[in-house]
């Protein structure tokens, strides 16, 4: 039996079944043995783009023990990752994680990262002024000028 294809066929036909019902599906992980397949899936609603698995509803209902806002889910903050900021939007919580509990993704290439609370909540507070400061560096000029 050639598990790959029937691993494959199995996840075009989720995926049509995703497609039809208007929801996001995630098929992960999969093993399988000389008699048996195995994998995951997870069906989830589409909310404002925003795909709402198991992460979104962790973070409507733990959001607020890492002082963090309801308001905060979706939205895009600058971090600096690696030496270079980049835009990142925030798409969860991960409740098993310690050190880096906050589920985001990356804007422009949709990959996925895990950030400490302290650093989103520093993101979000400082908002557009990091930007303002940062634009003014770049043209010189004085932050001030850019209102």
């Amino acid at each position: 039996m050639n598990w790959n294809k029937v691993h494959k066929d199995a996840r075009r036909a989720l995926e049509a079944v995703a497609s039809h019902h208007n929801i996001a599906i995630s098929v992960k992980g999969g093993t399988y043995s000389g008699t048996n397949l195995r994998f995951s899936a997870e069906f989830a609603v589409i909310r404002d783009g925003v795909v709402m698995d198991k992460r979104a509803q962790a973070f409507n209902n733990h959001c607020h023990e890492f002082g963090i806002s309801p308001n905060a889910f979706g939205k895009e903050i600058t971090l600096n990752w690696k030496g270079y900021d980049d835009e990142f939007r925030i798409v969860g919580i991960r409740t098993r994680s310690v050190k880096a509990p906050i589920a985001l993704i990356r804007v422009r290439d949709g990959q996925s990262f895990h950030w400490h609370a302290s650093g989103v909540k520093q993101a979000l507070a400082s908002g557009d002024e990091t930007k303002m400061a940062v634009k003014a560096i770049q043209i010189d000029l004085n932050p001030a000028d850019l209102l």
